[in-house]
């Protein structure tokens, strides 16, 4: 879900490019249309999926949430090195200016989309309306990432600072006060309980940003035993979470709900930093050449697939009426790989339009 400027190594070789976070970035951008899939068929389809498989389009949307942290530690990784340059006109032309351009052009696109879909007369109002929804937020929803992607650029000087100044404690301790006052003592706020102590920033996404610079660089380790304890253990307890909020008897669930919905969750933070160290040391020797391409392919045109793969499920969930709960269990998984292959193609056959080119 990066923009393709983030994916490529810094000297353009093919022997730089690290085949490890392109394969992460691609099994997340296929767990994010799972998300999406499960996500958009519980809302739309309740009552089946109350019936047919109670709790499992949830389950199958908590224990996917791993996937934009991880985007997002991929990023820290690779933009937070000091030893990586970006000067500020290329902060501005390969990084914010392609977010925006890709928001503006989603907005009218997904405007335009909804108004031949319901029925509405045709009218060029289509591209003041997207243009609306741009700067209000009301086009579809999973472009809020774009928004969290800009504001994480227009920041990334300053993030940049603080990693090539810091000592390597400094950063343990940043590290540490993102992740108690952003994601453990939240969780008391599900219950009810207000904590007064707080920090001064807008939510949990800049830790991820820096604990994936603090991993790949060095300055902060965990063994390979303690990452798969981290992931396995972060996804066992939003399972079992997601198993009790759906138990009526059970007098917290709604708590519980609160804190798996959340990019913030401890579950969810450990589960992805887990999946992270586990994914990054996978060595580049180990994956062979023939597979290193299609991974290097396939992530080159995961950004564009996350563009377009809500298109994909608004189609056929919505307007033609897919329940894939009726269908069967198993046609969620088949119907979020096929929508992501798909939108893999589509995303393909844009790039060939030099104007698109520079956005997918």
């Amino acid at each position: 879900m990066q923009a393709v400027s983030e994916m490529t190594p810094l000297s353009g070789e093919k022997n730089n490019w690290n085949t490890s976070f392109s394969l992460l970035r691609v099994i997340a951008c296929l767990g994010i249309v799972l998300l999406h899939t499960a996500n958009v068929s519980e809302l739309l389809y309740p009552e089946v999926s109350a019936r047919v498989c109670p709790g499992l389009a949830m389950g199958i949307v908590y224990s996917m949430m791993w996937a934009v942290p991880c985007f997002l530690m991929i990023s820290g990784a690779l933009l937070l090195d000091p030893d990586r340059e970006i000067t500020p006109e290329r902060l501005r032309d390969r990084y914010i200016r392609r977010i925006a351009l890709a928001l503006l052009i989603c907005c009218v696109l997904f405007s335009l989309i909804d108004t031949l879909m319901n029925g509405d007369a045709f009218s060029l109002l289509f591209i003041a309306d997207g243009v609306y929804r741009l700067f209000t937020g009301g086009s579809w929803a999973h472009l809020w990432y774009l928004y969290l992607l800009l504001g994480l650029y227009l920041l990334l000087p300053f993030y940049r600072l603080i990693t090539k100044h810091s000592s390597d404690g400094l950063l343990k301790y940043l590290l540490v006060l993102y992740a108690v006052f952003l994601s453990v003592l939240p969780v008391f706020g599900a219950f009810g309980i207000d904590i007064a102590f707080t920090i001064q920033t807008a939510g949990i996404y800049p830790f991820y940003f820096f604990v994936g610079y603090a991993l790949n660089s060095g300055k902060l380790e965990f063994s390979t035993r303690t990452l798969a304890a981290m992931a396995i253990g972060g996804t066992v307890i939003i399972w079992v979470m997601c198993a009790l909020s759906g138990w009526q008897e059970f007098p917290m669930g709604a708590e519980f709900q609160e804190i798996l919905g959340s990019y913030a969750s401890p579950a969810v933070a450990l589960q992805s930093v887990g999946i992270f160290g586990l994914v990054r040391r996978i060595p580049q020797e180990k994956i062979k050449e023939k597979w290193a391409e299609s991974i290097r392919w396939i992530d080159a045109c995961t950004f564009g697939a996350y563009l377009i793969h809500m298109a994909f499920l608004r189609l056929f969930l919505r307007y033609l009426s897919w329940d894939l709960f009726a269908i069967g269990e198993w046609s969620i998984f088949v119907f979020a790989v096929g929508t992501f292959l798909l939108s893999l193609l589509i995303t393909q056959l844009l790039g060939a339009i030099k104007p698109l080119r520079a956005v997918l």
